[in-house]
């Protein structure tokens, strides 16, 4: 019998119980599954949102609110050892698209914005534990959501937006991949099994990448992240979340030998993000890895690029001096 959720804590017996239950179904009538363990207002918000948008005239703010109400609530139902409410993200996906055109076509920037940011959301957990998350990828995958995303960043919309669509295609092409992925044997799986699932999941986010990418291939993207990093203001309060996903984007391009040509031949551009990444005025030490990682990417990859990399001004004695000063304290800056 299915233990109550109030004993979720890790050295309950009845947890672990819980936990075997959830990840040794069999993948045999998915469907049938997710929507027997669906909570009931999963199953209310998804069918609110079907219906709403087969609606000739939509409630605009009411399927603005479903929107953001179902991103709120993947995010709360979210366990890692487990994933999320597989009913409510599967749920979502298709619609993506549709919620896109009808947010266009009424000119509805909130719910243009409630719809990049509840999948963020969801692809964000995904990829925090994916090997539990395959069939919400592959629902992905085959309604090219994420892809909808891509076009979006493309087509204009306001600063916010965009920052959202960047953050959420970086995390879509350059996953965490955490514990879960790199040892599933953990989650009480036999060797075997283990071996199975980390292959999978590893090709199904493969997959999703590589549609990700043939979709930027299609526009001039570089100048594009370019236009989306500088939007992101120092001393805002914005984190530097948009810089960052801007530079990871990039630098999962050059590790998957994608689009080497448009990065070749906007490297001056792609150098410069580099180095103003390094040369923060904030100090953040992740945002200054991230740009010294890239900048010893490029430099790497392309001959062109070395000749001008004493042109970028880098600070080798300060990056030094950060590397040295994190080891000191046991941390890692490029983490």
């Amino acid at each position: 019998r299915r233990p109550p959720r109030s004993t979720h804590c890790i050295s309950s017996a009845a947890s672990d119980v819980y936990k075997r239950q959830g990840l040794t179904k069999g993948k045999h009538d998915q469907s049938a599954h997710d929507i027997a363990n669906a909570s009931p207002l999963s199953n209310l918000l998804v069918t609110v949102l079907k219906n709403a948008l087969k609606s000739s005239e939509p409630l605009l703010d009411v399927l603005c609110e479903v929107v953001r109400v179902i991103g709120l609530l993947a995010r709360e139902t979210f366990l890692r050892p487990t994933g999320g409410d597989m009913f409510l993200l599967k749920g979502f996906a298709p619609f993506v698209g549709a919620l896109m055109k009808t947010a266009n076509d009424h000119n509805h920037p909130s719910l243009h914005l409630y719809t990049i940011k509840s999948l963020g959301i969801m692809i964000n957990m995904a990829n925090s534990t994916p090997s539990t998350m395959i069939p919400f990828y592959k629902e992905l995958i085959e309604h090219r959501a994420v892809n909808e995303l891509v076009k979006e960043l493309f087509a204009g919309g306001q600063s916010k937006a965009l920052q959202a669509i960047v953050q959420t295609v970086a995390v879509a092409v350059h996953p965490l991949a955490g514990k879960v992925l790199n040892f599933p044997w953990q989650r009480n799986t036999t060797q075997t099994a283990a071996v199975n699932e980390y292959k999978e999941t590893l090709n199904v986010i493969e997959e999703m990448r590589h549609a990700i990418f043939a979709c930027l291939g299609e526009y001039s993207w570089v100048e594009k992240l370019k236009a989306v990093f500088a939007s992101e203001g120092e001393g805002r309060g914005d984190k530097n979340i948009t810089k960052l996903s801007c530079l990871r984007i990039i630098l999962q391009l050059l590790r998957s030998n994608k689009e080497l040509s448009q990065i070749q031949a906007h490297s001056g551009t792609i150098m410069s993000l580099a180095n103003s990444a390094i040369n923060n005025k904030e100090e953040d030490n992740v945002l200054k890895a991230t740009g010294l990682f890239l900048m010893a990417n490029m430099v790497r990859q392309f001959a062109s690029v070395k000749r001008d990399f004493t042109s970028q001004h880098v600070d080798t004695r300060e990056i030094t001096e950060l590397f040295e000063k994190s080891a000191a304290v046991g941390t890692n800056i490029t983490k």
